[in-house]
């Protein structure tokens, strides 16, 4: 912002102190040259800052490795579908794939290198296979690969767009300075000719031009040039800068087209050399044609000589911007353009170099807006590979889910009573086969165990089971009032399990009628059901 004011404002006092015709309209020219160098270079915003872009095109890639890494065999061994193809034999369609997939992408995954914790460079993803990790990792990894896939879709699009409508920006810019012609493209090639300029002098600049701002080259030519092609090199081109000898040293003059080329050729080659570059943006437009609106009548006139609409010093006195270089009356007069549109929103938009350059900023502010876009899209996919490097984490150190063909065994529940029962004949063999429900295990006929046989004394256990629903000899399942069933747990010691609790749940039944008393294994049952169903069902 500070080198915009002193592009704007900054006049040497050097400058100020030259004689009459010197430097009068520097600093219009100023203005001048800072709106010329902004339309002709044209430089926009950089849709994509090069650091964030890189970080995009790194997590992008790092989500499609760990995808592959972590995908089912066919994904793994053929990529991605493209297309279709005809069966071998015939008799219908295939899906196609890219048979150069293992030694091209696959590959570049394959390859891809971090260091480890001694800062050795070891492979960064590994293979996982989908049957070496829990199911919903793999689900979520393939949750968070669609979202990728499609955010760099969009990021394709915004960007197609972007560019669509870089041109636009650069013909319009172009219009507002040289004009509006089928020779302007939007590109390098374009540049001032006839179509940027008026027949003479009179007609582009003077207080009765009705051309006046038709483009801002011509209005630039009227800020320096004389009207006639025969006025004193001495008293020329100095009016806009004297300090430029090679500058001040030109005849210039509005004379004819041809000569104002010449002339406007004169101008921008100091511009360029004295001027750095505004860039192309919605707010250095706004700030340059602030500085040109305050720079209009700023010189003052006298009587109706209509000064309020001159740019430029012109003649004090009835000056009509004649261009007469010997009495300093050079200038562009707005009389005929702006006095007749002083009752629009923006009357300035009557000059149309300006009204075009307000196009350009509308044009802009889409820009911006998509530019904004895209960097948020950008942001989106860094954020997702950072979730993604969480989910390759849980796959390469997870466990697969337990295979419901083969049931984690229950351990027996005894009853105490039969135990108890053959724990009488643990010194006598025969006396112990005899009980009939017992069986013994011994060394000897007189040392040795009575235990209950096989499936005697064992029962599976419910949630409602008297015996073995709770502690050793505890019925959890005769209480049917809540303080009955808790007062089951006095007893326990502080960090142990509790005997009864209330259930409304069993897990592979659903929701019981009427909430019940029974062994707290039932509830730990319960809990773990509720926090897998609570973390499948949350929102990804």
């Amino acid at each position: 912002m500070n080198s915009m004011r002193y592009f704007l404002l900054a006049i040497t006092a050097a400058q100020l102190a030259k004689t009459t015709n010197n430097d009068e309209n520097a600093l219009e020219l100023n203005i001048f040259c800072a709106i010329a160098n902004m339309a002709k270079d044209a430089k926009l915003e950089n849709a994509t800052a090069s650091d964030l872009g890189q970080d995009y095109e790194d997590a992008w890639r790092d989500i499609q490795a760990i995808y592959t890494m972590t995908s089912n065999e066919t994904y793994y061994e053929k990529g991605p579908v493209t297309g279709e193809k005809d069966k071998a034999g015939g008799g219908g369609k295939e899906p196609a794939y890219d048979s150069a997939w293992k030694t091209n992408k696959r590959k570049e995954f394959e390859d891809l290198k971090t260091k480890d914790f001694t800062g050795k460079q070891v492979q960064k993803y590994l293979r996982r296979a989908p049957s070496s990790f829990p199911q919903l990792t793999a689900i979520k990894i393939q949750k968070i690969y669609e979202q990728a896939a499609k955010l760099n879709s969009d990021v394709d699009q915004t960007t197609q767009q972007i560019s669509a409508g870089e041109q636009a920006i650069v013909k319009a810019a172009h219009e507002a300075l040289y004009g509006e012609d089928a020779a302007i493209k939007g590109d390098a090639s374009d540049g001032a000719d006839s179509y940027s300029f008026q027949a003479d002098h009179g007609t582009a600049c003077k207080k009765s031009a009705a051309a006046a701002g038709a483009t801002l080259a011509s209005d630039m030519v009227c800020l320096c040039a004389s009207g006639a092609a025969s006025q004193n090199a001495d008293t020329n081109s100095k009016i806009c800068d004297s300090t430029d000898t090679t500058f001040s040293a030109q005849q210039l003059d509005y004379s004819s087209q041809r000569g104002a080329i010449t002339a406007f050729g004169h101008i921008m080659t100091s511009c360029s050399k004295k001027h750095s570059t505004p860039e192309l943006n919605t707010a250095n437009i706004n700030n340059l044609l602030h500085a040109f609106r305050n720079a209009i009548g700023r010189h003052p006139g006298k009587g109706n000589d209509d000064h309020t609409y001159r740019f430029g010093k012109g003649k004090a006195a009835s000056g009509s911007c004649s261009g007469e270089h010997g009495t300093a009356d050079v200038c562009i007069s707005y009389a005929q353009v702006l006095g007749k549109n002083t009752g629009r929103k923006d009357a300035l938009t009557a000059i149309k170099w300006v009204d075009k350059l307000l196009t350009v900023k509308g044009k802009l502010a889409t820009r911006e807006q998509q530019i904004k876009r895209k960097q948020h899209q950008l942001s989106a996919m860094i954020t997702l590979a950072a979730v993604a490097e969480s989910l390759y984490e849980e796959a390469a150190h997870g466990r697969p889910q337990a295979d419901t063909k083969d049931p984690i065994p229950k351990p027996d529940k005894v009853d105490p009573p039969q135990t108890k029962a053959c724990e009488k004949h643990k010194k006598n063999k025969t006396a112990c086969e005899n009980a009939g429900k017992c069986e013994w295990k011994g060394k000897s006929d007189t040392e040795g165990n009575c235990k209950p046989k096989e499936g005697e004394g064992q029962k599976t256990q419910g949630p409602n089971d008297g015996t073995a629903g709770g502690a050793a000899g505890v019925d959890c399942g005769k209480h049917q009032v809540q303080q009955a069933c808790e007062a089951e747990n006095n007893d326990v010691k502080p960090g142990h399990k509790a005997v009864c609790g209330r259930i409304d749940y069993v897990d592979g039944t659903g929701k019981l009628p009427r909430p019940e008393c029974g062994s707290s294994s039932f509830l730990v049952n319960k809990e773990i059901s509720l926090m897998a169903l609570a973390f499948v069902s949350l929102p990804f």
